[in-house]
């Protein structure tokens, strides 16, 4: 904490193998975040910046509420294919009622695929919660 309502997050995690070739083993997020929208506090809200990269090996399910994490794609071969992401994203949420939440968020980064194919993604991401 930073005081002034500033906090800094970040996680990191590594996978032991690279079974992708290509895609990179770990994976992380660090975010500075203002505030922060609490689902008990009508009207309260917070905004965030942030850099993440998610690789299928290390966060297999990241649980991160993203414009964009990882795609696995089933293909007509029946296999998945492994896709790295990469970039900044911000975002906002705001407490409309008691308990319920609203969040958006862009992403402006790279999609890496195990093939080694980068592709540029800008994403939006709008999520609404409840809580019970």
């Amino acid at each position: 904490k930073f005081g002034g309502g500033f906090y800094l997050t970040g996680d990191y995690a590594r996978a032991n193998k690279d079974l992708a070739r290509g895609i990179g083993k770990d994976a992380y997020n660090i975010q500075l975040n203002y505030k922060g929208a609490k689902a008990s506090v009508p009207k309260s809200w917070g905004a965030y910046v942030g850099y993440q990269k998610l690789s299928p090996l290390a966060s297999p399910a990241p649980t991160y509420d993203t414009a964009i994490s990882y795609e696995e794609v089933w293909n007509d071969n029946a296999r998945w294919t492994l896709d790295e992401t990469k970039g900044w994203k911000i975002g906002a949420e705001y407490t409309f009622m008691k308990n319920i939440v609203g969040s958006v968020q862009y992403f402006d980064g790279k999609l890496t695929s195990a093939g080694g194919n980068r592709d540029k993604v800008k994403k939006f991401f709008g999520q609404l919660t409840f809580s019970f």
